[in-house]
């Protein structure tokens, strides 16, 4: 089956001096673009893909429309924008199919809906949530209520741990009929980073922002006195540098770079021992065979399993634990190194996220059959290749020349049920029948 997808990105990586996007750093984005490869292994599908920018390093396969859209470049006010007329112009529902929507802001959801209707058309959507506002933050409610919206009005919503649906439950959704059975649980994923020239080095990595949440001040003030090997801080985030002989601060954009370093390092340190949902830092490191000094806390629990032997309960023990990882036998590295990874590999990679797409992609395509299927597949045989538009301008099938909401039920009975493909290296729908072959050029 080859669907037309929509995505709607959140893009909230945004340079806090230049206020520019910074794609090959945003977290969404690189799900996304990551996700599309690993589907692009197991099924056939259009993509179109709605950035705020063409600054990125990523290169789009064929069967990828990257379409620039008018994204605000601020998070808070991203949550909140809608541009249908943009969108209204960009596609045509005379030459462009839409099969279902992913969107990654639940706050619009609704504004999805009303655009697919505004084109008389019953589109599916699946929202991912890879950030939720905590419950005490200043934003609230206005955050929580169009959470709340989103999570309701999707065809299916993806969230990151069984510890965010835990606290949603608790705090976000609280008092609120949501029918959770539509909801599926999507962790965060990385690269399958391979570690044949990865060593046990002489440096620890705190891979994370400094920020209120990372609480990097407050880990700072815990180890200044017992640091003893070098500190290297990835992402400085435009924060004032604390000086220290041995901390050494170093962002580097390109990611390749970043795991090459990665694999070098002796160990990394993750103090989020606040409000978190997940830490796709800490998989880059599990994914490099890297021990991880982490709190028993928040969704860290289901990351590393029960068994893991660092964790850290309070102030106490992870001094303790961070004092005997700077000094402990490189064996013992190693071996945790390689439970990480052995877990990594089996829960955390791309290739895990395009199988639990996909399943969720042909979950939410509806079932129901139309009538005037037959009359579409009927011409499609006869002609073996045909454009929608050719279909409806023509007036060449029971629909005459109107597109009615009908449309996508028939689109997809004739792919699931009668063999219809689709060029999905076009941006327009352009129909075969299913004896005739379709000339596609290599998606990467």
């Amino acid at each position: 089956m080859n669907l037309r997808i929509l995505i709607y990105l959140n893009p909230s990586n945004i340079d806090k001096v230049t206020h520019k996007f910074k794609l090959d750093s945003d977290s969404g984005f690189i799900m996304v673009t990551k996700g599309i490869e690993a589907l692009n292994k197991i099924a056939d599908n259009h993509y179109y893909l709605l950035v705020p920018t063409n600054n990125f390093e990523w290169k789009a396969p064929n069967n990828v429309s990257v379409i620039k859209y008018p994204y605000m470049n601020d998070a808070l006010n991203n949550r909140y924008h809608f541009d249908s007329l943009f969108l209204s112009n960009i596609f045509n529902t005379y030459r462009h199919d839409i099969d279902l929507c992913w969107t990654m802001l639940p706050e619009n959801v609704a504004s999805l809906k009303a655009f697919f209707s505004k084109r008389r058309e019953e589109i599916p959507v699946f929202c991912y949530s890879n950030w939720l506002q905590n419950s005490n933050s200043k934003y609230e409610p206005s955050y929580k209520w169009r959470t709340i919206e989103g999570a309701m009005d999707s065809d299916a919503f993806g969230y990151q741990s069984s510890h965010m649906l835990s606290y949603m439950k608790n705090n976000t959704f609280k008092g609120v009929d949501i029918d959770y059975t539509k909801f599926y649980k999507i962790t965060p994923k990385t690269d399958l980073i391979d570690l044949s020239d990865s060593v046990i080095g002489g440096k620890i990595v705190f891979n994370h922002r400094i920020s209120k949440e990372s609480f990097f001040n407050e880990m700072l003030e815990v180890i200044k006195d017992d640091l003893t090997l070098p500190l290297w801080v990835t992402n400085i985030n435009n924060s004032v540098k604390t000086k220290h002989d041995l901390i050494e601060y170093n962002s580097i954009k390109n990611r390749g770079d970043y795991f090459k370093e990665l694999k070098k390092v002796r160990f990394g340190v993750s103090y989020h021992i606040g409000y978190s949902m997940w830490s796709m830092s800490v998989i880059d490191l599990m994914i490099c065979g890297k021990v991880v000094l982490v709190p028993r806390l928040n969704a860290f629990i289901e990351m590393f399993g029960e068994g893991y032997k660092y964790f850290f309960n309070n102030k106490k023990e992870f001094i303790e634990k961070f004092k005997h990882l700077q000094c402990v036998n490189k064996g013992e590295l190693i071996l945790w190194g390689a439970y990480n990874r052995e877990r990594a590999e089996e829960l955390f990679t791309w290739e895990v996220l395009g199988e639990q797409l996909n399943k969720i992609f042909l979950n939410i395509i509806t079932k129901k059959n139309t009538k005037k299927t037959k009359s579409v597949l009927n011409i499609i045989n006869k002609k073996g290749k045909i454009s929608k538009q050719e279909l409806i301008n023509l007036n060449l099938t029971d629909y005459g020349r109107m597109c009615s909401r009908a449309w996508n039920k028939t689109r997809i009975e004739l792919m699931r049920d009668f063999g219809v493909k689709d060029d999905i290296t076009k941006s327009e729908t352009v129909f075969y029948s299913k004896d005739t072959q379709i000339k596609k050029d290599t998606l990467f």
